[in-house]
């Protein structure tokens, strides 16, 4: 069985990113496969191959009071590169 992986940052959610970024984190994709070696000695590893996407989460927080003429405070906040995985239900057996 393989799953979907989201990484986040920046108090945001799995969901809230994973619904941004079009991958549902957690969700899994199960197949029933062999992989083996024909030949002589030696053992094959089945891996799940998967689509992968980078990303990158800003955060934007206006705060203060608004009074006439004055303006609002803005602070950004921006996450390093971040990674999610979305299984594609193909194998390799290597």
């Amino acid at each position: 069985m393989a799953s979907a992986t989201v990484q986040t940052a920046l108090n945001a959610s799995a969901a809230t990113v994973g619904s941004s970024i079009g991958i549902s984190a957690g969700a899994s994709t199960e197949l029933s496969i062999k992989c083996g070696v024909s030949k002589g000695p030696g053992r094959a590893t089945l891996y799940a191959q998967a689509t992968k996407k980078t990303y990158q989460i800003r955060k934007t927080r206006i705060y203060g009071v608004s009074s006439f003429g004055s303006k609002l405070k803005t602070e950004v906040r921006t996450s390093a590169m971040l990674t999610a995985f979305k299984p594609n239900g193909r194998y390799s057996c290597v």
